[in-house]
């Protein structure tokens, strides 16, 4: 509780972030971390202790794992998160001043909230995410990222290498977004919601379902498209209108 009002930044850079307490304006916090007892003390030490009622039950949580950074900056150290590496179930959220690093071996999460903070994937990495995923910080993906999930996904805004759309549940742009290297739709489609996805100069659209595949102007248009086209699907693609490919058709 703050007696001061917000800014929709400084409210985006907290977002799943545990305070010191005793931050300017700050007079009371509650974070819910515990395992027993009635009583939910306020950090900040101005003593506005809350009394929980009706007999609640503690149980272990993991809503969100936050980047510390206390090792160094590399995604797969353990020690850089509250809760450990990130699985395939957790959902993530980077801070401002946070800067994860995923270099070489594939990485994995559900939601993804990048609060602030600057998450960079090289070259020979991969991020794979089920869930959702905003982007309030810094974005460097000069690896592959893929979005996995089995319902309607969230693809954060930002400037890709290679992207890849394995869902058949389909996704949803939420902001602009710039493939450079390769576009792969491998299942579902992307809804640009009134966004721009464009092309790189040199840019790719992959198609390689394991079912027929049918174009869409969202990832092909009839300008401004990808400079080339990739059709590895046995089951077959079936364009939406006419096109032309300016470069190589594989």
């Amino acid at each position: 509780i703050w007696n001061t009002d917000r800014s929709e930044a400084q409210i985006q850079a907290n977002m799943h972030t545990e305070l010191a307490g005793n931050e300017s304006g700050l007079v009371a916090y509650y974070n819910f971390n515990r395992i027993s007892g009635t009583t939910l003390p306020d950090l900040t030490g101005n003593g506005n202790d809350g009394t929980l009622t009706n007999g609640p039950a503690w149980t272990d949580s993991a809503a969100f794992n936050v980047w510390t950074g206390d090792t160094d900056t590399d995604w797969h150290t353990a020690g850089n998160w509250t809760d450990g590496v990130p699985t395939a179930s957790a959902n993530v959220h980077i801070p401002s001043g946070g800067t994860p690093e995923i270099s070489a071996a594939d990485a994995v999460c559900n939601h993804l909230i990048l609060g602030g903070g600057s998450l960079s994937v090289g070259s020979g990495g991969k991020l794979t995410i089920g869930g959702n995923s905003f982007n309030y910080g810094t974005l460097t993906a000069d690896g592959e990222i893929v979005f996995s999930g089995s319902s309607e996904q969230i693809i954060m805004d930002g400037a890709y290498t290679d992207l890849t759309v394995d869902n058949a549940a389909g996704t949803v742009l939420d902001g602009d977004v710039t493939v450079g290297g390769k576009l792969t739709l491998a299942a579902g489609s992307i809804d640009t919601a009134g966004n721009t996805l464009s092309f790189g100069t040199g840019g790719t659209l992959v198609y390689n379902g394991t079912a027929a595949q049918t174009t869409s102007d969202a990832e092909f248009p009839g300008s401004g498209g990808p400079e080339n086209l990739t059709v590895d699907n046995t089951a077959g693609v079936t364009l939406h209108g006419d096109r032309t490919v300016p470069g190589t058709l594989t």
